[in-house]
Parts: structure tokens; C-alpha cells; sequence
């Protein structure tokens, strides 16, 4: 994670500098980003190694869920982990894989240069390995519910508040 929070900061002030591209900084950069999102890669294939299995999904009670606007459920099911820490993680996960995703795009990198990931996963109802940021968002949309009631009705800080800024 940090290793990704250094990486977006340095990204940010290339382009709040207005680097020039002759320089090389943005693809320094994007070699970086696509080193970082490996290891990440590398990171998700141990952490699902370790505990496979550990989130299921369920059918939210429409009159019981925060999950629900004025016109019905935000959607279908929710996500329900083994333990909060697994539901954190997981968001976390997927909020600096949106990030990282997001960094490529910016510095132009088109899809042939994002790397594939190590191992293509199946590892529903987690969309895993991927570059679908929209699901990635939504998978931390949909872990609210668990995360929230777990933490005793606390999202504050680091707990949630990244994640679903970035969602």
C-alpha cells in the first residue's frame, strides 16, 4: 500500500509540474504503476490462497439494508465475509487497484500496455484480478453493509472512508 500511495503522489506531481514528456518521468512512472499492480496481483493470488472462500453473497431484506435509496436496492445481492478484517482488506484491494488502473489511464497507457494479470481467477462472487474499475466499485459498494455493522456502525478514517471515496 505504501508502495502505492508513493507512486500516486509522485504521478500527481508530475502532472501538477507539468513534467516534460522528453524528460522520461511518465514512463518511469507507468513502468512503476505497472510493477505496483503485479505485486498487487501477487498479493490477491496469496491472500486467496490463504483463504478461499471466505465471502459469500446474500439477498439484502429491502426494509433492513442501508443499501436502499428511494427506488429499491442499490443492488440485487450484498457481500458477507469470514471476518471484517477480510472485508477490509478486500476493499482496500480494490480501491488501490481503481487507483492504480486510474494512474495508467492518465498517463495514457493504453490497454496492450496494462499488464495481464498473472492468473486469470475464478473467484466469485470477488471479481479478483481485474480491470473493470466499475465492478471493482461496486464490489466495495456492496461490502458497505458487512464492513459497517461489523466495525459497530464506525466507517470513519482508514477503516472505509478510502475505499468508498475512491468507489
Amino acid at each position: 500500500m505504501c508502495d502505492s500511495a508513493d507512486l500516486l503522489a509522485d504521478i500527481h506531481d508530475a502532472f501538477r509540474k507539468k513534467t516534460d514528456p522528453r524528460l522520461g518521468v511518465l514512463e518511469l512512472l507507468k513502468k512503476r504503476a505497472i510493477e505496483v499492480l503485479r505485486e498487487l496481483d501477487a498479493c490477491w493470488l496469496e491472500g486467496r490462497r490463504r483463504c478461499s472462500g471466505n465471502c459469500k453473497e446474500v439477498f439484502p431484506d429491502p426494509e433492513n439494508t442501508i443499501t436502499v435509496d428511494d427506488d429499491g436496492l442499490l443492488f440485487p445481492s450484498i457481500l458477507v465475509f469470514e471476518n471484517f478484517w477480510s472485508g477490509y482488506t478486500i476493499s482496500m484491494h480494490n480501491s488501490i487497484r481503481i487507483l492504480l488502473l486510474q494512474a495508467l489511464k492518465l498517463m495514457s497507457v493504453d490497454d496492450s500496455e496494462v499488464p495481464e494479470p498473472l492468473v486469470k481467477t475464478d473467484s466469485a462472487p470477488l471479481l479478483g484480478i481485474t480491470s473493470d474499475v466499475r465492478g471493482l466499485a461496486c464490489e466495495i459498494i456492496r461490502s458497505i453493509e458487512y464492513c459497517y455493522i461489523q466495525s459497530e456502525h464506525y466507517l470513519g478514517t482508514s477503516c472505509f472512508v478510502l475505499p468508498l471515496d475512491v468507489a
